[in-house]
């Protein structure tokens, strides 16, 4: 995926790590893609 810096871990910064891994942009080329599978650890 990707990553997104905070303090504290919240759902703001989660959806941002998430689409910035989804989404191509032109400082990271043409990468991004939906997963085939997610999985949810529940902060383990």
């Amino acid at each position: 995926m990707d990553w997104s810096i905070a303090l504290t871990p919240h759902a703001g910064t989660v959806l941002t790590a998430i689409r910035m891994g989804l989404v191509p942009g032109a400082e990271r080329g043409p990468f991004g893609a939906v997963p085939a599978l997610v999985r949810r650890q529940c902060g383990r």
